[in-house]
């Protein structure tokens, strides 16, 4: 039921927007933007309705949306989920346009032993792809973050072997770092997520 309301209440709201369009001036619609629904060089006689004009603006970066926590952490986890080095330069860059800052490492090895490892390859990635600054707080932000991350993967990968990515995101003060891993058991893999978060003021 409630969701019901919401999206007539969404058909509400943009067909009072698509009717005040119409009451706007030509010079207020939509103008000299490439690409842009209905557009064309000069005045405008095309009316474009208001609501395509708004989204058209915070997907071509007209406005960057406010991102929270979970925004950022679904980030990170799309980071460690490319299959290529291809595929996370196309990610980082789509990312990048909206104003989210990204990083992305493999690693593979036994993985009690590695832990310090993987926490400093966190740590050294989010410096060199610009996720972060070198000052005490950011890093340690990235380090407890993959620390906590770890810390959801130790009982499925105590003891054994593991190959994967981590993933770290930013926006604003927020911070997620991600790891998939796969884990070796014989010919049996295994596999695991862990997703860590903070925030830095």
């Amino acid at each position: 039921m409630q969701e019901a309301r919401s999206k007539r209440g969404q058909r509400v709201a943009f067909g009072e927007l698509n009717r005040l369009s119409y009451l706007l001036p030509p010079a207020f619609v939509f103008l000299n933007i490439p690409g842009a629904p209905n557009s064309i060089s000069g005045l405008s006689t095309v009316r474009t309705p208001v609501w395509e004009c708004v989204y058209y603006l915070y997907t071509h970066g007209g406005s960057k949306m406010d991102y929270g926590s979970k925004k950022v952490a679904g980030t990170a986890i799309q980071m460690v989920l490319t299959e290529s080095r291809e595929e996370e330069r196309i990610l980082k860059k789509k990312f990048a346009d909206v104003g989210i800052a990204t990083a992305a490492v493999d690693y593979g090895g036994e993985f009690i032993t590695s832990v310090k490892k993987i926490v400093e390859r966190a740590v050294v990635a989010a410096k060199r792809e610009g996720v972060i600054k070198e000052t005490h707080i950011e890093e340690g932000a990235v380090a407890g973050a993959t620390r906590e991350a770890l810390s959801q993967i130790v009982p499925k990968a105590v003891g054994l072997n593991v190959g994967g990515k981590i993933g770290v995101a930013r926006y604003g003060d927020h911070i997620s770092v991600a790891i998939f891993f796969g884990i070796g058991l014989l010919h049996l893999d295994e596999v695991a997520i862990g997703l860590g978060h903070r925030a830095i003021g």
